[in-house]
């Protein structure tokens, strides 16, 4: 039973590092980040939850809540850079786009009752008369 499970952990880290290297590429500064150890002696990020889990490193020892507090942001990025080149397909060579800050909905109403609203008015045409008109009131 041993023997299956640390099997099976030495598998799922040898995939990870294909998958990590199928994703970013070849000399990418990610997968020195999660497969070696730090120039200031900190084990490597791919080593970290595993530590955690079976308890190697505690969140009750300062130094360790310092480890893991040190490289979450890291953590954070690199799940996020991941998720994004899978999802869309970004190839290692490929820069991952960046979100433009803005979105647009297009709606339209025939009932004069009805009300839209806008956060700007540079959706709106230029020109447009917006003088209250009889046939709207009833």
């Amino acid at each position: 039973m041993e023997r299956a499970y640390f099997e099976c952990v030495k598998s799922l880290g040898t995939k990870t590092k294909s998958a990590v290297f199928a994703v970013f590429g070849q000399g990418h500064p990610y997968f020195k980040l999660l497969f070696e150890e730090s120039s200031a002696g900190d084990m490597s990020l791919s080593q970290l939850p595993s530590e955690l889990a079976h308890g190697g490193v505690t969140l009750l020892d300062r130094s360790h809540e310092h480890l893991v507090r040190k490289h979450l942001h890291e953590m954070a990025d690199i799940t996020k850079q991941f998720l994004m080149r899978v999802l869309f397909r970004i190839a290692p060579t490929e820069k991952v786009p960046s979100w433009s800050q803005t979105f647009q909905v297009s709606m339209s109403t025939a009932d004069p009752r009805s009300t839209l609203f806008s956060t700007t008015e540079t959706v709106f045409p230029k020109g447009t008369d917006w003088k209250l008109r009889a046939e709207w009131c009833e």
